[in-house]
């Protein structure tokens, strides 16, 4: 028997989490699965949602993104249901984890989140660690929101070019 269109998407999840130690972003899933054609936003997030109410998979909000950790339960769901997954989708995934590993590493060690003090004034805290040990580790005082949140967006795609001129500034 086939398995339901919704239920190939949570196989995919699962399968791709399974696949790698860290946690992956939501962005990198969506990616891999609409770039893909396998089905839409609306349907994936449902996917996804599910999921996490199951207890398969654990979200983790780092700044404005979110990452998924599979959990014990969904490793035991995905050895039961892995061969309803074709051999070509898994080959997929693996070929895409794989192509992305960089991004991937950079998405689960590279982390910005702001917050509001108690003056009014957002504070920024970015970081990129190496393994467990932090590269960077930088904290910013912004007069408004809207900073903050330019900051932690830029900080993903920025930060190792905000290390390499402090390092060359400071040596």
């Amino acid at each position: 028997m086939a398995a339901s269109p919704l239920t190939v998407y949570k196989l995919i999840t699962l399968y791709l989490l399974s696949q790698i130690e860290e946690p992956l972003s939501a962005a990198r899933i969506s990616d891999f699965i609409l770039e893909n054609g396998y089905t839409n936003y609306l349907s994936l997030n449902q996917a996804f949602s599910e999921l996490s109410e199951s207890g398969l998979i654990s979200l983790e909000s780092r700044g404005s993104r979110t990452f998924f950790r599979l959990t014990k339960d969904g490793e035991e769901t995905l050895q039961f249901f892995e061969e309803d997954l074709n051999s070509e989708i898994r080959d997929q995934c693996r070929a895409f984890l794989h192509s992305n590993s960089v991004q991937i590493r950079a998405d689960a060690d590279t982390t910005a989140e702001y917050r509001r003090t108690d003056t009014g004034n957002y504070e920024v805290h970015m970081t990129v660690m190496e393994r467990l040990d932090p590269v960077i580790d930088v904290t910013l005082s912004v007069p408004d929101e809207s900073m903050a949140r330019t900051m932690t967006e830029n900080w993903q795609e920025k930060s190792q070019e905000i290390y390499a001129q402090i390092m060359a500034t400071l040596l």
